[in-house]
């Protein structure tokens, strides 16, 4: 089970007045994708049992794909750039964008109302992310996020679908004495070996 969530604003506020969603999936969730054919990927990504496509609300007018062709001894590369916002600084926001930072990623999002996707299984793209807490009020409590890539240019036109993400369990927090010592999302086992049986438990909501 990934442990990718969505990741969405708390408020209208929260977005500076509006939203932008991009999609994300582990390249380690998927199977195959279609091999391009004149700059369109034609049919759907195949994807591992209960993996999908993730939607992450980030603020408007923040993602942006930024495309530069370099000249190297190896022939023409591009480094492909989607910088984007995700408002507000939260614990299970930096959870997730923590583990993020050593995995890779096949990205969908949408450019003059087209689908586009970025990276390819054989050519995933990697991210990373910073935290400001700003100074004033005003500022804007946020994490600036970048997915990236630098080679052969891996980003499609996407005529399929992004899947349908599980309905499964809300998180849950384990504790040992009101200490918390793992979260767990829906789908994942905690296993406990001790010496010890455990005679007494409580469950909390």
């Amino acid at each position: 089970m990934s442990y990718l969530n969505p990741i969405t604003a708390l408020s209208a506020q929260d977005n500076m007045g509006g939203l932008y969603q991009i999609k994300v999936c582990r390249k380690a969730d998927i199977v195959s994708i279609p091999a391009p054919a004149d700059g369109t990927i034609f049919g759907n990504a195949i994807f591992k049992p209960g993996a999908a496509f993730i939607s992450f609300d980030v603020t408007l007018d923040t993602a942006r794909m930024q495309r530069q062709d370099q000249l190297t001894r190896e022939g023409n590369t591009r480094r492909n750039s989607l910088p984007f916002t995700l408002p507000k600084g939260r614990a299970s926001i930096e959870a997730i964008l923590k583990k993020m930072v050593d995995d890779e990623f096949i990205v969908l999002f949408f450019e003059n109302g087209a689908q586009k996707m970025f990276g390819q299984l054989h050519a995933p793209v990697q991210f990373t992310y910073s935290h400001d807490t700003g100074r004033k009020v005003a500022d804007l409590n946020a994490y600036e996020c970048r997915f990236f890539y630098d080679g052969p240019d891996n980003v499609f036109f996407y005529s399929g679908t992004a899947g349908n993400p599980p309905v499964g369990a809300a998180p849950a927090v384990v504790r040992l004495n009101g200490t918390p010592v793992a979260s767990l999302q829906g789908g994942q086992i905690l296993d406990i070996t001790s010496e010890y049986g455990i005679q007494y438990f409580q469950l909390t909501t």
